[in-house]
């Protein structure tokens, strides 16, 4: 794991073959809304038809993703579809205020960097018995689940809970917010998210190409809160040594960063023998 704040380098993942999209000429349409695409429609969140579905990854996560997306936010622009075509039996999504269904705010993490908020590794230190939960769902009843204390003192908006042992078993699934920062609160003080710990992660620099006006380049994509998500998961929760197992839920994202960076490229080029020619 990179040392939190530091730049990662992309070209370090084991991210398979892009080839399928380098090679692929002009747009074709969306198999379920009949939309032109290039890749993937952003709409159905599934691949467009002139792509071989053989030749792009599909991923098992280790836990269910559930991402929300504001309704301001621009389809065609955002990361967070990456990962339901990447990984379709593992995340849904939503547009708010459309919310997934919690039975259960015990076995939910919300990443949200609240003023409560903690890392995973803190959790994971904090309750000695938690034991995340099989992909396919969870080994324990709603009825064995402990209530909440009555005589808690936490704020249920700010994703705390006093009793921590007593209060949060097993994971079953991971909320992200797919929106910029001034349209999160909003969301996140929505009262149906009442009493559902939030997790921060550490520190990372984005890839992003689109960074938010005034905000600090720690500020991720949904695509790479999800991926650093997972690998932090799988080391202090699944406590694995991390070997790429989750890399390829940045295909999409690595070749577009590719591709923006060489026409930035060739564009400082063109300016550069404009200069010249002066």
């Amino acid at each position: 794991m990179n040392f939190p704040g530091t730049v990662w380098n992309m070209d370090d993942l084991i991210i398979a073959d892009d080839d399928v999209l380098s090679s692929l000429d002009g747009r074709s349409i969306c198999r379920t809304c009949n939309s032109s695409r290039k890749w993937y429609c952003y709409k159905c969140c599934c691949l467009a038809s002139a792509i071989d579905t053989d030749r792009v990854p599909r991923i098992k996560l280790p836990v269910k993703i559930d991402i929300v997306k504001h309704c301001l936010e621009v389809d065609g622009k955002s990361t967070a579809p990456h990962a339901v075509v990447l990984a379709p039996n593992d995340v849904s999504m939503f547009t708010y205020p459309k919310l997934p269904s919690i039975k259960n705010k015990n076995r939910v993490l919300l990443v949200f960097p609240s003023d409560n908020s903690k890392t995973l590794s803190e959790i994971s230190h904090e309750i000695t018995d938690w034991k995340p939960c099989s992909n396919g769902g969870c080994s324990k009843s709603e009825e064995e689940v402990a209530p909440k204390s009555s005589d808690s003192n936490d704020d249920p908006k700010l994703g705390t809970m006093k009793n921590v042992e007593e209060q949060f078993d097993e994971l079953e699934r991971v909320i992200f917010i797919d929106s910029t920062w001034y349209q999160t609160h909003r969301i996140i003080t929505d009262q149906r998210f009442d009493g559902v710990r939030h997790v921060r992660l550490n520190d990372y620099k984005t890839c992003f190409w689109r960074t938010q006006k005034n905000k600090p380049d720690t500020y991720l994509a949904t695509i790479e809160a999800i991926y650093f998500f997972l690998r932090e998961y799988h080391e202090e929760v699944l406590k694995q040594p991390y070997n790429g197992e989750y890399d390829n839920i940045l295909f999409f994202y690595k070749h577009l960063y590719n591709l923006v960076k060489m026409k930035t490229a060739e564009r400082q080029l063109e300016r550069e023998l404009l200069v010249e020619k002066r």
